[in-house]
Order: C-alpha cells, then sequence, then structure tokens
C-alpha cells in the first residue's frame, strides 16, 4: 500500500510538472528559442512598461509589423519615450491598441490570438492578451540562430500570409534612403494586385524633409564654426 501511495504521489507530481511546461509552452508561441526569468524579474519587467489598452492613435510611421492567417495586422510604432501597437482587421479597419514605456527598437509577432513584443535591448520577449493582460515574460537566448530570425522574420519589411504579400514601403523618391521607418503597408495578391491598408505617406514626407534640413543646418553650422575659429 506504501508503495502504491508513492507512487501516485509521484505520477501525480510529475504530471504536474509537465503540464505546467506545456501550459507555458503554449503560451508563448515563437520560434525564438527562449529561457525562462524569474517572477522578480518579471514583475520587474512589467512595472516598467506599463503597459495599457488605448484608443485608435494618430496615424504615424511604421517601424514594424506582423499579419496572421486571420488577416489580421498588428503595427508597430514609436512615440518619444513610449511605444505604440496598433491592431487593425484585414481591411484596415483599427480594433484596439497597446502602449506601453518603452523607446528602444522592438519587433512584434502574432502568437495565436496574442502578441509577442520583443525587446530587443533587453533581450526579453513579453506576450500580451487583446486586453493588454501579460500572459507571459522570457528570455530570448543570445545565439545565432534567435538573431537570424529576428533580421529575417520578426523586422522583414515583407512577409506572406497565405498568397498574399504584406509588404512596408515609402514612396518618397529620393528621400527614401534617408528614411529609417515605414509609411505604407501595402497587400499584394497573388494575381498582382496592390491595395494599401495603411498610408502616412504625406507625414513621413513632411518629417523627413525636416529631418534632412536640420541636419544640413547642423552639418552647415558646424563647418562655419570651424572655418570662423581658423580665420
Amino acid at each position: 500500500m506504501t508503495k502504491a501511495i508513492k507512487f501516485l504521489c509521484l505520477f501525480i507530481l510529475f504530471t504536474t510538472v509537465f503540464l505546467i511546461y506545456e501550459v507555458n509552452a503554449m503560451a508563448v508561441n515563437t520560434n525564438f528559442s527562449i529561457s525562462n526569468i524569474t517572477e522578480e524579474k518579471k514583475n520587474t519587467v512589467i512595472n516598467n512598461l506599463d503597459i495599457s489598452l488605448i484608443e485608435e492613435p494618430s496615424k504615424t510611421t511604421i517601424e514594424c509589423f506582423d499579419v496572421n492567417d486571420n488577416g489580421m495586422i498588428a503595427l508597430g510604432h514609436t512615440d518619444y519615450n513610449n511605444a505604440i501597437i496598433s491592431i487593425y482587421d484585414s481591411n484596415g479597419i483599427f480594433k484596439y491598441g497597446y502602449s506601453f514605456k518603452y523607446n528602444a527598437s522592438f519587433g512584434i509577432e502574432w502568437n495565436n490570438d496574442d502578441i509577442n513584443i520583443y525587446l530587443i535591448r533587453s533581450d526579453i520577449l513579453v506576450v500580451l492578451d487583446p486586453d493588454a493582460n501579460v500572459v507571459d515574460v522570457v528570455a530570448v537566448n543570445n545565439t545565432v540562430e534567435n538573431d537570424r530570425y529576428k533580421n529575417d522574420c520578426v523586422l522583414s519589411s515583407e512577409k506572406m500570409v497565405g498568397d498574399a504579400k504584406y509588404s512596408l514601403r515609402n514612396n518618397m523618391g529620393i528621400l527614401n534612403f534617408v528614411s529609417t521607418s515605414y509609411s505604407q503597408l501595402i497587400k499584394t495578391s497573388s494575381d498582382g494586385e496592390e491595395i494599401i491598408l495603411y498610408n502616412v505617406n504625406n507625414f513621413q514626407t513632411i518629417k523627413t524633409i525636416v529631418f534632412v534640413c536640420c541636419a544640413v543646418a547642423f552639418v552647415a553650422l558646424a563647418i562655419y564654426t570651424i572655418f570662423k575659429k581658423r580665420s
């Protein structure tokens, strides 16, 4: 009887551990290789990000994006010390969005109905549900494979979903070469038809012109100062 009880206890223990592992694996659906972190570090990340749901924000340029199998679109933007993720349906209609405190580069990917936010500087992956609840926080391992997946997939400006191609692009002529973000999201069907799902090209053009003018003025001022000191 004692052996049977011991066996039953061990069976329950291993089953519980297995189920916990499986639930965690299901929560973090990603092609990154990941590792668990302490609850203390998870809480620190969550508190620092201060994530909240938001109404439709003012449209701004795109830093990163992803599209799921249902055509739902996630767009990542930066706004000074905040980051914003906007969720749109397959027709480009806003559904909901997130705001969080982060002033560095990040990537996003769909995780079923949740969103994975990859905080690149800290190699942390945060999983959010549609109500802005944090499902999990894990570490992204520092590997060559993870770096390749980040650049080729998560941060890619082109993604295939079914037979449709989704592309980020600018339409500013020569100014495209100095832009670090994107103004348009284009869906190209298998027959070559293009649909603009998101467009802030005018805003991006003005922003880029202002940036170029400021850069030219700064360089000109620096050159003038150097020559004035020599004369």
